[in-house]
């Protein structure tokens, strides 16, 4: 009898684990669904009262600009809410315009100004982010324009400062030795005085029109000699030079990177050279 009793309320209490279990499980779901219901109510609702507020919502936004100056022109290199592209940009090696790469007036000014906007949609603000947005009138409606204020200022030198200093060296050595700075007849004479002929050498910060070798004076040989880390007449004469330049004219080329005796040095070998064909030919 008692076993019989066992037995019962075994089975019982089984079948009470287990709709017991159901149950639970079935309130569980209910509750977590009235949790996720309030929850998504209350983002709803939170929604409503941001985008409600929206309209009438003034937002302060900073903008950066980076402008490359000179005394007659300005540019604008970069325009916008990026500080880091903006530094990023005045920090670079600037690109100039061949044409302006001698110049010694310019600049770079990295500049910021704060604006004030007002969202004009209906929809979410956070949709439309301003960074992204800014410059769309019919998203964000400009109510005041800030004052643009000076952040950074930076010279440009001229590229050929460096180069102009060896340049300078090269010419008032030459002359000292010869008379003149920029173009100097070298006569050349053998040991009993007489005269073989001359060597016209030239000293400059370009590349010559190989055309005008003989305006001042006809010798026997040339030697063309380039001191400029940037030469503005390179492109326009410097491959025809190539193809019409004859064996007793010769060019060399430094820069302001090179020592000034080893640039001696070097125009002295070609002058030496030229002279011994002259009173040896």
């Amino acid at each position: 009898m008692k076993k019989s009793m066992l037995k019962v309320k075994k089975k019982f209490l089984e079948k009470f684990w287990k709709k017991g279990c159901v149950v639970f499980f079935i309130l569980d779901i209910f509750i977590n669904k009235m949790k996720m219901n309030i929850r998504d109510k209350i983002r709803v609702e939170l929604r409503r009262v941001l985008t409600e507020g929206d309209q009438d919502m003034i937002i302060m936004f900073k903008l950066y600009s980076v402008i490359f100056n000179t005394t007659d022109s300005s540019n604008y290199e970069y325009y916008g809410p990026d500080i880091n592209k903006a530094e990023d940009i005045f920090n670079s090696p600037p690109d100039i315009p061949e044409n302006m790469l001698t110049r010694s007036d310019m600049s770079f000014v990295l500049m910021e100004c704060v604006n004030k906007y007002r969202f004009l949609l209906d929809d979410l603000i956070e949709d439309f982010p301003i960074e992204d947005y800014y410059d769309d009138s019919t998203v964000y409606e400009l109510v005041h324009e800030g004052d643009w204020v000076d952040v950074k200022y930076r010279e440009i030198g001229n590229i050929n400062i460096g180069s102009d200093e060896l340049l300078n060296n090269v010419e008032r050595y030459y002359r000292g030795k010869y008379g003149k700075y920029k173009y100097n007849t070298i006569e050349v004479y053998d040991d009993s005085d007489e005269y073989k002929g001359c060597i016209q050498l030239r000293i400059s910060d370009h590349t010559e029109n190989i055309h005008n070798i003989d305006r001042f004076g006809r010798c026997d040989y040339y030697i063309s000699v380039v001191i400029a880390n940037y030469d503005p007449t390179k492109n326009r004469f410097g491959m025809s030079n190539d193809f019409e330049r004859r064996s007793n004219e010769r060019e060399l080329i430094f820069n302001g990177d090179d020592d000034f005796d080893e640039v001696i040095l070097d125009i002295n070998i070609l002058i030496d050279e030229f002279s011994e064909d002259l009173i040896y030919k």
